[in-house]
């Protein structure tokens, strides 16, 4: 999902890019690769690239890549991706399995930014893209940034601006608006996915409930979580449960439409157990709200927070490995 390092101002959103423009823009032409291996591609936002596994965004494998060649693959302006490409479920297995990893996914990323780095990796491996990249595995998370509330909020940012209110479930504001084009938006996707890399086996991969209150000797709890309530929390994994079902129904249709094509949507949400709530660190699969020192030595909140942890991201790999 779109995070950055923030204050809990609401930041304005801007669209753009190929999926959803009259036109295109021009792209400078990349460097063609060529690997006999087959390949693991992981494309997304920051549920796939690896957002959470550290606090600061030096950490990461790579930092920046937000804009390759002219393809902007993600809304940040700053380019941050944070990509963790050694412990995310894609690069694992290619390790496993002696495959070529390609790791294009990046913080921020919306569907047509998805799209965009869909269409980079076919002008970079211009050999596995006239085969319809076949024998080749391509996992991605997408529609998550896309939710807008009534208030204009997308869905990090509703998110940490909770915090700060009181029954945030209950206003009207707060609540997300636009479903029906978030589905729009990803059937779009998963279509042009599914025609350009029909001979792929082709893995969408869903998002997990973030807070998860849970039952102990005092009844149900998010003790973890400052600011939010157990309703508020609830609340918050019922808009999760809803994309999920969104996403889940776009992918059955999609393969309705081609069914030769080996796609499919997994859920995540069994595996990535003991969220944000959760007290004991050792325990959580997603970060609480994470502080983390910036550059000019003040501390704040981390795009890591409500993301999975070092722990999260291991438990992601079970299903996805279990899908193929």
């Amino acid at each position: 999902m779109r995070t950055r390092f923030r204050t809990l101002a609401v930041a304005t959103l801007v669209l753009g890019g190929s999926l959803f423009a009259e036109s295109a823009p021009a792209h400078a032409a990349p460097p063609t690769e060529y690997d006999a291996r087959q390949k693991v591609v992981t494309l997304g936002d920051s549920y796939s690239s690896g957002t959470g596994y550290w606090a600061e965004g030096w950490r990461y494998d790579q930092v920046y890549g937000g804009d390759s060649y002219g393809y902007k693959l993600t809304v940040r302006s700053d380019n941050e991706c944070w990509r963790e490409d050694d412990d995310t479920p894609g690069p694992r297995y290619a390790a496993a399995t002696y495959r070529r990893s390609i790791f294009l996914a990046c913080k921020g990323a919306l569907a047509q930014h998805v799209q965009n780095q869909f269409d980079l990796l076919n002008a970079q491996w211009p050999t596995d893209s006239a085969s319809k990249w076949n024998g080749s595995i391509i996992l991605l998370t997408a529609g998550g940034n896309d939710m807008l509330t009534w208030g204009g909020q997308d869905w990090p940012e509703m998110l940490a601006s909770c915090i700060t209110q009181t029954d945030c479930h209950k206003k009207t504001t707060n609540q997300i608006n636009n479903m029906v084009t978030v589905g729009s938006r990803v059937s779009s996707l998963y279509t042009n996915i599914a025609q350009r890399a029909s001979g792929a086996k082709i893995r969408i991969m869903g998002y997990p409930k973030v807070m998860q209150p849970y039952r102990n000797l005092f009844g149900t709890v998010c003790p973890a979580v400052t600011g939010i309530s157990v309703a508020e929390a609830q609340w918050m994994d019922g808009i999760a449960v809803r994309l999920n079902q969104q996403l889940a129904a776009e992918v059955a249709a999609v393969k309705a439409a081609n069914p030769a094509v080996n796609i499919k949507f997994v859920p995540t949400d069994g595996a990535l157990t003991g969220g944000a709530c959760e007290f004991w660190g050792s325990n959580r699969s997603i970060n609480d709200r994470v502080v983390a020192l910036s550059g000019s030595g003040i501390l704040l909140t981390s795009d890591s927070s409500f993301h999975p942890t070092a722990m999260g991201w291991s438990r992601y790999y079970s299903p996805f490995v279990a899908s193929l």
